[in-house]
C-alpha cells in the first residue's frame, strides 16, 4: 500500500508539471521503445504502469539515468527533453530509497539550444537579416511584446535591444513553431494596425522557423518509417489525379504568365503576389493557408512526418502562384481546395483557409 501511495504521489507531482505532455511522451518512449505523437494513444496509457515498468527494468537510479540519457540523445529536441528527463529522475528517484540502489539523483547531462556554433551562427544570420529589414523597428516591437508582454515605443530602448538576444528568448518562450504562430497572430488581431502587423508576423515566422527542428521525434524514426497510404492520403491523391491535362495546367516558371499578355482579358486584375498575400492574411492564418495549399498541390500534410521540412522550403507566394497556375477557373479552385480541406486533420480550419484563399483569388479569374 505504501508503494502504491508513493506512485500516486509521484504521478500527481508529474501531472502538475508544465511540460507534462512531454513527460508522458518520454515515459511512453522509455517503456514502449518507440516514439508516439498521438496524444489519444499516450493518454490511454496508465502512468503508474509506466513508472512500475521503469523501476522494474532499471534496478538502480544510475541505470535509469543512463536509459533516459540514451533516449534523449536520439531526440531532435535534446535541450527540452534533457530537462524532462531530469524532472522524471528527480521524482522517480523516490522509488529507489529501499537500499537497492543509490538514492542520489544524478541528473541527465543538459543540452543548451544556443551554445553550439551552428545554432549561434543561425541566430546571428537571422538577426542580421532582421536588422536590414525596412520594418526592423516594428519587428522588434512585436518580438519584444511576444517575449515580455511589454509594448515599447521608446526608440532609445528599442535601439538598445539586439535581435541576437531577442531570438533565443522568443525560441525559449514558444516551444513549437505552431505555438508561436498561433500566439503571434492572436496578438496581431488585438493591435490597432492588424493588417500591417500581420505582415510583420509573417516575416518573423518566415525567419525564426530555422530555429525550430522539424519535429521532436527520434532522428531515426523517419528513416525507419514505411510510406503509408491512409484513406485521407488516398483521397487527396484522387483529387490530384482527377483533373485532366485540360483542366489542371502544369505550373509555368514563377514570373511567366500563363498566356501571352496580349491575349489576356485586360479587365482581369494582374497577379500581384504582395497584394494577394496581404489579402489572405486579412482572412486567415498564413500557416493554415500554407498547409492547405501544400496538401492540395503535393500530398496531404502530416505534422508527425517529414512534411514540416518540405513545407518550410515552400514560400506562401510560391504555393499561391502554383495553385493559380493549375486551376483554370474559380470553380476548379473551389473544388480543389474544399475537397483537400476535408482530408486534413482539422477540416474546419482547412475549410476556413480555403474560403479565405478563394475570396482573395476570385477577382483574378475572369470566368466565375
Amino acid at each position: 500500500m505504501e508503494a502504491l501511495s508513493m506512485l500516486d504521489e509521484i504521478v500527481q507531482e508529474l501531472e502538475r508539471q508544465e511540460n507534462f505532455t512531454r513527460i508522458k511522451k518520454l515515459l511512453f518512449y522509455a517503456c514502449k521503445n518507440y516514439w508516439e505523437n498521438d496524444l489519444s494513444i499516450i493518454n490511454s496509457c496508465n502512468l503508474q504502469d509506466f513508472l512500475r515498468q521503469l523501476r522494474s527494468t532499471n534496478p538502480t537510479i544510475e541505470q535509469l539515468r543512463f536509459t533516459l540519457e540514451r533516449l534523449v540523445e536520439t531526440i531532435n529536441r535534446k535541450a527540452e527533453y534533457s530537462l524532462v528527463a531530469n524532472t522524471i529522475l528527480s521524482r522517480v528517484g523516490k522509488l529507489y530509497s529501499n537500499g537497492e540502489g543509490s538514492t542520489e539523483v544524478i541528473l541527465v547531462r543538459p543540452h543548451n539550444l544556443y551554445d553550439s556554433a551552428p545554432q549561434t551562427s543561425i541566430v546571428n544570420e537571422i538577426a542580421s537579416e532582421l536588422e536590414q529589414n525596412p520594418n526592423s523597428v516594428r519587428i522588434k516591437k512585436l518580438m519584444l511584446y511576444m517575449c515580455r508582454n511589454v509594448w515599447e515605443n521608446n526608440t532609445q530602448i528599442l535601439d538598445g535591444l539586439a535581435f541576437k538576444d531577442l531570438l533565443p528568448e522568443l525560441r525559449e518562450s514558444y516551444s513549437t513553431l505552431e505555438l508561436l504562430n498561433s500566439n503571434l497572430y492572436s496578438t496581431v488581431a488585438t493591435l490597432n494596425r492588424p493588417t500591417e502587423y500581420a505582415l510583420i508576423a509573417y516575416t518573423i515566422i518566415n525567419k525564426v522557423e530555422k530555429l525550430y527542428p522539424d519535429d521532436e521525434e527520434p532522428t531515426a524514426a523517419h528513416s525507419a518509417k514505411i510510406a503509408k497510404s491512409s484513406p485521407a492520403v488516398q483521397q487527396a491523391a484522387k483529387i490530384s489525379s482527377a483533373a485532366s491535362p485540360q483542366t489542371l495546367k502544369s505550373s509555368p516558371p514563377v514570373g511567366q504568365t500563363t498566356q501571352p499578355l496580349s491575349q489576356q482579358d485586360q479587365s482581369t486584375p494582374s497577379y500581384d503576389p504582395f497584394e494577394l498575400r496581404l489579402a489572405i492574411m486579412r482572412y486567415t492564418n498564413p500557416l493554415r493557408a500554407k498547409i492547405l495549399l501544400f496538401s492540395a498541390l503535393y500530398q496531404q500534410f502530416n505534422p508527425r512526418e517529414q512534411d514540416w521540412s518540405e513545407m518550410k522550403n515552400k514560400e506562401l507566394d510560391e504555393l499561391l502562384f502554383s495553385m493559380f497556375s493549375q486551376c483554370s477557373t474559380i470553380n476548379e479552385l473551389e473544388f480543389h481546395l474544399h475537397e483537400t480541406a476535408k482530408c486534413l486533420e482539422e477540416p474546419d480550419e482547412g475549410a476556413q483557409a480555403a474560403a479565405a484563399i478563394i475570396k482573395s483569388m476570385k477577382s483574378l479569374y475572369k470566368n466565375y
